[in-house]
């Protein structure tokens, strides 16, 4: 079980999107990201920002350095870690709770024994910033106005302190060798003149703090070479008790991803959103490439390495994207940081049960498909403990009249099932005709369900040397699998369930139950 709780909920509403938009699974032509429009910033905005909670997790992870004597102690690459504000149109100012931290990698050079050079503060940041560095008084201080870099339509973007006018960033370099920037301050890149003078080029930061990577991310790019900038200096902390990781600046991208730990050293990519895009694009998430279907981003790991097993992309529910990204791992190259996985063990246990969420009907296609059915097939059971996702399986029926039959897949026409036919579908199999993303699965129909009255849906579970199968649940064809309406041949099955799953005797005296599918209140 994901016990991740804000996160877990992330992840449900993204599910809940993919099964009312059609993200999962579906046939996309993907668009290249356009061109940058600058955001207008509000005249008059004069931000304090206040101490906020995002940079925290980093902050508590952070390795300590040697104390600095020298400014060439402080050369290295870094990364930038700053909480992250949106300017709203009435001038008001609010931290960006989507999108929380911005952490591109820095490289901090010696210009001279005073002085070091910044390059890297925002993405594609092209020109060094100078910093004058007071050793003494664990100083330093960056003026401002100071260019980032010069954008062939918008002219210079530069460095600004937007909490005091022309005044200079200050911070403070702790004994350990810490840059951090006073908080009192923030900080925006700003076009400098023409027609967007005063715009925003990207976000407005606060509390920026370097951090020294420990780990490298390995990715190549071959569609577009401005994303071709791999390895990534990244920092990865883990959650050994909820199991899950947290990368910052993934694909070199300034962004954190999330990456699931699993049973049997697997990880699966969250899918909540990565990098924030525009009102064309739509936010970016990370998400795993199959041909021109997106799928989960997995992969199988050490406690120091997590290899993908699949191609990925930063891409949007527009179908925008960075490119296919090929030859992917993390691993984590100092510390005592390590990937933790959960070991589930093999027990017997009650499969909880699943469910049609919908059909994505098409033409008969070339290879003999008709459409894609999604499934939710939970990977918990019925009392809402994690099962060995390596035990679990699940059939398919068809239903006309009174004559049930289960749906066997033959090799014939699914060249990815490994025997030469198969009703019984690991929930771990995926391949071009068999999709899956957290507990979602999606099959391709190789005939046309609405030749049937009912399909059905079957969780199968083989732990502990013994099969437990939950009931057939079957769904209306017309009604497109969006409530179940018969289990095992009777309207519903009668069982009764707490909110959390849990397999309950009788209605509870007071609260919310679920009972054939709906919720209900005891008073």
């Amino acid at each position: 079980m994901k016990k991740i709780y804000s996160l877990l909920l992330m992840a449900l509403i993204a599910i809940g999107a993919q099964a009312q938009t059609g993200r999962f699974g579906t046939p996309v032509e993907f668009k290249d990201v356009p061109n940058k429009v600058p955001t207008k910033m509000a005249e008059g905005v004069n931000f304090k920002p206040t101490a906020s909670k995002s940079l925290n997790l980093l902050k508590a992870n952070a390795a300590p350095r040697k104390a600095i004597t020298s400014v060439d102690q402080l050369v290295g690459t870094y990364l930038a870690a700053s909480s992250v504000y949106n300017v709203n149109d009435d001038k008001s100012i609010v931290e960006n709770e989507d999108f929380p931290v911005y952490a591109p990698a820095v490289t901090v050079t010696k210009i001279d024994s005073k002085t070091i050079g910044l390059k890297g503060l925002i993405l594609n940041a092209t020109e060094v910033i100078k910093a004058t560095v007071d050793l003494s008084a664990g100083t330093f201080s960056i003026a401002d106005g100071q260019t980032l870099f010069t954008h062939e339509d918008y002219g210079d973007v530069i460095l600004q302190n937007v909490s005091e006018e022309n005044a200079p960033l200050t911070g403070t370099i702790s004994s350990e060798g810490l840059l951090q920037f006073d908080g009192t301050y923030a900080w925006a890149a700003i076009i400098k003149s023409g027609q967007y003078a005063g715009a925003i080029w990207s976000g407005l930061y606060a509390e920026t703090m370097f951090i020294t990577p420990n780990g490298k991310m390995e990715f190549t790019n071959n569609d577009i070479a401005a994303y071709n900038n791999g390895p990534a200096d990244v920092f990865v902390v883990v959650d050994e008790e909820n199991y899950y990781a947290v990368i910052y600046n993934f694909g070199n991208q300034a962004c954190p991803a999330i990456a699931l730990l699993e049973d049997g050293n697997k990880f699966t990519f969250d899918d909540t959103p990565c990098i924030e895009g525009s009102t064309t694009t739509g936010d970016f998430y990370v998400a795993g490439v199959n041909g021109n279907s997106i799928i989960d981003l997995k992969g199988t790991g050490t406690d120091k390495k997590l290899t993908f097993a699949t191609n990925w992309t930063f891409w949007t529910d527009n179908k925008y994207w960075y490119g296919e990204y090929s030859n992917s791992s993390v691993t984590i190259t100092s510390g005592s940081t390590k990937f933790v996985y959960p070991n589930i063990a093999d027990v017997e246990a009650v499969p909880a049960d699943p469910e049609v969420l919908r059909y994505n009907a098409y033409e008969k296609l070339t290879d003999g498909k008709y459409g894609l059915l999604i499934m939710e097939i939970p990977s918990v059971d019925v009392e809402n403990n994690p099962l060995k996702p390596s035990k679990l399986y699940y059939s398919i029926y068809t239903k006309k009249g009174t004559t049930e039959s289960v749906v066997t897949f033959m090799k014939t026409q699914y060249s990815e099932i490994s025997s030469m036919k198969m009703s019984e579908i690991p929930f771990e199999f995926l391949g071009s005709n068999f999709i899956g993303s957290g507990d979602l699965r999606g099959v391709k129909l190789n005939f046309d369900p609405n030749e049937y009255d009912y399909i059905g849906v079957q969780s199968i579970y083989k732990g502990g040397g013994v099969t437990n199968k939950t009931d057939i649940i079957w769904y209306d064809i017309a009604s497109a699998g969006i409530a179940p309406v018969i289990q095992n041949g009777e309207v519903g099955n009668g069982a009764i369930y707490s909110i959390d799953g849990r397999r309950l005797n009788e209605v509870p005296a007071k609260g919310l139950y679920i009972q054939n599918g709906k919720k209900y209140i005891a008073k």
